[in-house]
């Protein structure tokens, strides 16, 4: 997929079912694609894997195009 779009669901996980719905959301995002939060989410201590993306009046998160070097699933 080039972008997915999840709101409002991750705040309802423990730290592991985060983790665990993250990477599977990363699998399924192709390279250079975006992940869409609520404006109460956040990846900040669930994965180094996205890049922070800011856009007039939207946040997203990129999946890069080259896996990071030092970055991973936590």
């Amino acid at each position: 997929m080039e972008f997915i779009l999840r709101h409002n669901v991750l705040i309802y996980f423990d730290g592991e079912s985060k983790r665990r719905a993250v990477r599977r959301l990363y699998s399924n995002l192709l390279p250079g694609g975006y992940l869409f939060l609520g404006n109460s989410e956040s990846l900040h201590g669930v994965t180094e894997e996205f890049h922070l993306v800011h856009f007039p009046g939207a946040t997203a998160y990129l999946r890069p195009s080259q896996a990071p070097t030092g970055g991973s699933l936590k």
